[in-house]
């Protein structure tokens, strides 16, 4: 779009929306251009990890030699100074999928994995972000995060997602306002949101985490449904039979001692009249 837009779409307002390591240098000279930048939450996920895991000695980040993972290695690593003494952060990214899966199957129990990058096959493919979650679940013994949230659901215990969703409701609301006749250019652009703590249930049971120890607006998925949800499909005709069956006796109750309440009376005005 920088380089062709002006030419296939002569005047027409640009909204973005997904970019990740976004700078305001992007989209300078650049008229009628706004959007919905992508920030990863690198160091809220490392700090969740140290709250959830305090042993953990070692985050180990599996990553590919694309731009986006390099980017994000480079943000990571300048974290990692800020955690010098607390934790190391280990970048394995010289690995393909099959080397990660038995790499992984050999961490300790004081390593934690962070998901921050796809990952490629032998061949050079790039596997698909969900299944690279379900493989890697499925051969190791320690806790993996993600940073996105198309981790989630497939084997990691979640963390604080980025979430397209919540970057797409964003940029139509920024595209509506566009359509409404504001200048695109003097719209801020977006820079802090669709991040959601969100984690896996059977995640987190099945490494012993406590729930009360998550972030206050964290959001779980996968729980169990309660008795009630199992069963009230039965349990409601159930309760409605028993209901009826309580109405009935009410009544019943009720209609035998305005009976005898009736007879008593009739008895005292025979005996009065005699």
């Amino acid at each position: 779009m920088k380089e062709y837009g002006e030419y296939l779409f002569p005047q027409t307002p640009v909204v973005f929306t997904g970019i990740n390591n976004f700078t305001p240098a992007l989209i300078d000279g650049l008229e009628g251009w706004t959007g919905v930048a992508e920030r990863v939450a690198f160091k809220e996920n490392i700090d969740l990890i140290l709250d959830l895991h305090p042993e953990v000695g070692e985050i180990i980040v599996y990553g590919d030699d694309t731009t986006t993972f390099l980017k994000n290695k480079l943000k990571l690593s300048k974290l990692a100074d800020a955690y010098d003494g607390m934790v190391s952060l280990i970048f394995k990214d010289q690995l393909v999928l099959e080397e990660v899966l038995e790499d992984i199957a050999s961490l300790k129990d004081d390593q934690v994995v962070l998901l921050s990058s796809t990952i490629k096959d032998i061949y050079g493919n790039v596997v698909p972000y969900a299944k690279v979650s379900e493989l890697l679940s499925a051969n190791t013994s320690v806790p993996i995060y993600g940073v996105w949230d198309f981790f989630l659901g497939q084997g990691v215990v979640g963390g604080k997602l980025t979430r397209g969703f919540i970057q797409g409701e964003e940029a139509a609301k920024l595209a509506k306002r566009v359509l409404l006749g504001e200048e695109p250019g003097y719209i801020p652009v977006v820079e802090d949101i669709g991040n959601e703590y969100i984690f896996d249930y059977e995640q987190l049971s099945r490494f012993n985490i406590d729930i009360d120890l998550l972030p206050r607006d964290s959001r779980i998925i996968n729980i169990p449904p309660s008795y009630w949800e199992r069963n009230k499909f039965t349990l409601i005709p159930f309760l409605l039979v028993i209901l009826i069956i309580l109405s009935i006796l009410i009544l019943s109750i009720l209609h035998n001692f305005k009976l005898q309440t009736a007879k008593e009376k009739l008895d005292s005005e025979k005996n009065f009249r005699k």
